[in-house]
């Protein structure tokens, strides 16, 4: 739940990866087919190159899709579909309503061409590349290629924790003096829908095994204005600023001392991640990697802040400050752990920070 690009420029990140493409020129790569980067890739998007589908920002990869969806594969790709499967009709219009509203696309009324249909109109879609007869997501060697870069810039990236939970870690480690990866990098449109994205930089996230293939899997998200905000590879994410994990009471309650001396057990503790502004991009977030249900099994941590902050108020912290000639600041981070005072995408990092904002261990931060 942080923005994934914080600690390092858009430049120098997309030149890196242009760089780690283009690299090396065989038949794993687009570019065996004799194509350039600045050639033209897309038939209905005259003047948009290979190079813009792979490294342009996430905000534009939405605009790009925009013109796609509107003015072609709603239109020309659809049509040309119902013109092959004129008794599916039904079943074809809900299969394009659902790339824009998410409705239940159903049965075909011949199930036997469910598949002819659907592999059809995958047909399209990659069509949309000028003479590019492979999609690229089928080349698996390129997408090694793409592991690779996300492996070494791990630590300019912050890859420590899953980019949408914050719960599970998502690291590189060493094996047999060779580096390996472990998280996988999640498509936000994806890449069975928009295949033209499917390695593109800024398409890509890393996130942990159960919020790529076992939640996000089965609900995508919509496509809307929100999408930019809730997308941790986008300029405009803010999904921090909009949420905030709460308890039933905060340092600024008149009754605050007497509330904290209540929490006895970690069943005492009650966390709410709320959505400050009812933004529906945010619900849609918390709701397809259930948020609420999951930092729930972690009540603990909770308690565990809650705890030390019984032991630990302001003026323990400052007698024990004076007695070891330390800083507050520096006995508050050996008391309360560097991750709520630094934020480096450790596990549960949000977490934390909101609860020690609330129990009066940090300043607010937003």
């Amino acid at each position: 739940m942080r923005k994934l690009c914080n600690n390092i420029s858009h430049d120098v990140l997309v030149k890196d990866f242009y760089n780690k493409i283009l690299h090396k020129r065989d038949k794993r790569f687009l570019l065996y087919n004799g194509l350039e980067f600045n050639d033209e890739v897309l038939a209905i998007l005259p003047g948009v190159s290979i190079e813009e589908v792979l490294l342009s920002n996430f905000e534009k990869l939405l605009e790009i899709n925009e013109k796609i969806e509107n003015d072609y594969i709603q239109v020309i790709v659809k049509d040309k579909i119902k013109t092959l499967f004129r008794a599916e009709i039904p079943y074809i219009e809900r299969y394009f309503e659902n790339r824009i509203n998410k409705i239940e696309v159903g049965k075909t009324a011949d199930e036997s061409l469910k598949k002819i249909i659907n592999s059809e109109i995958n047909k399209e879609l990659c069509g949309v590349f000028k003479g590019i007869d492979k999609i690229l997501y089928e080349n698996n060697t390129i997408h090694s290629v793409i592991s690779e870069f996300f492996i070494e810039k791990s630590n300019v990236l912050q890859i420590k924790s899953c980019y949408y939970c914050n719960i599970d870690f998502v690291n590189v480690y060493k094996e047999a003096k060779n580096n390996k990866y472990h998280f996988t990098l999640d498509h936000v449109l994806p890449k069975s829908k928009y295949p033209y994205f499917s390695i593109s930089l800024f398409n890509l996230v890393p996130s942990c095994y159960t919020c790529n293939s076992k939640l996000k899997l089965a609900n995508e998200f919509s496509i809307s204005s929100d999408l930019a905000k809730i997308c941790p590879s986008s300029e405009g994410f803010n999904f921090d600023e909009n949420t905030t994990f709460t308890l039933e009471f905060n340092v600024n309650d008149s009754d605050f001392k007497s509330k904290i001396e209540k929490v006895q057990q970690i069943e005492d503790v009650i966390i709410d991640l709320k959505n400050k502004h009812s933004n529906n991009g945010v619900k849609e977030f918390i709701d397809i990697f259930n948020l609420q249900g999951r930092y729930e099994y972690h009540k603990n941590i909770c308690f565990d802040l809650i705890d030390k902050r019984k032991k630990y108020p302001d003026k323990e912290i400052s007698n024990i400050a004076s007695l070891i000639k330390r800083d507050i600041s520096t006995v508050k981070k050996d008391i309360f752990g560097y991750e709520i005072f630094e934020s480096t995408n450790a596990p549960f990092e949000k977490y934390k920070q909101d609860i020690a904002e609330q129990l009066g261990i940090i300043k607010p931060q937003y």
